[in-house]
């Protein structure tokens, strides 16, 4: 076995402490620190999960209270639809409403045509009859006001206004279009 100069002792150690400290350095601390970074940041996302859990537990009563009153008002918007999902029976009822609104505020119906129904998004539908009416200006005012008063939701879409002279009389001769909507079966 062949002896080592103490020169040569002395580089080897500090060869020998070189190469501890470089692995202890680069095997050892870093990956150490690589894997604390990593595990700190993941332990920061769960608690901002968790934080945004427990805003969403904390706020469900308020959310909950929101849909309820959302349902409710959707509920009541429903009662002014038309009773029906049948268009052609909706029709008749708007055109039996309209003419019995018309009768009462002294407003003559000459004539009546029922126009093919419209979808109003996916679960509704636009019924609409054209009317031909005959009166003064102040019966179409109360008939407008029944129209607009009524329990159903009615809609006057198109209005066309004629007037005609007989005699020393001024007549009117209104056409619109009258509408109610309907929700259609799912």
């Amino acid at each position: 076995m062949m002896r080592l100069s103490k020169r040569n002792k002395r580089a080897l150690m500090a060869l020998g402490g070189f190469l501890v400290a470089y692995l202890l350095l680069f095997q050892v601390v870093l990956p150490f620190y690589d894997r604390q970074s990593v595990l700190a940041e993941e332990i920061q996302n769960q608690k901002e999960v968790l934080q945004r859990a427990l805003r969403a537990v904390e706020e469900q009563k308020a959310y909950r209270d929101q849909v309820e009153m959302s349902e409710r008002v959707v509920a009541a918007y429903h009662q002014n639809l038309l009773d029906t999902q049948d268009p052609i029976t909706a029709r008749q009822q708007v055109e039996e409403a309209v003419r019995l609104l018309a009768q009462q505020s002294g407003v003559r119906v000459t004539r009546s045509n029922p126009l093919p129904e419209r979808k109003v998004g996916e679960q509704y539908a636009k019924v609409t009859v054209q009317l031909n009416l005959d009166c003064d200006l102040a019966e179409l005012v109360n008939f407008l006001h029944a129209i607009s008063a009524h329990s159903k939701f009615l809609l006057v879409e198109d209005f066309n206004l004629a007037s005609f002279r007989v005699k020393d009389e001024s007549r009117i001769q209104p056409r619109m279009q009258i509408s109610g909507f309907i929700r259609l079966s799912s």
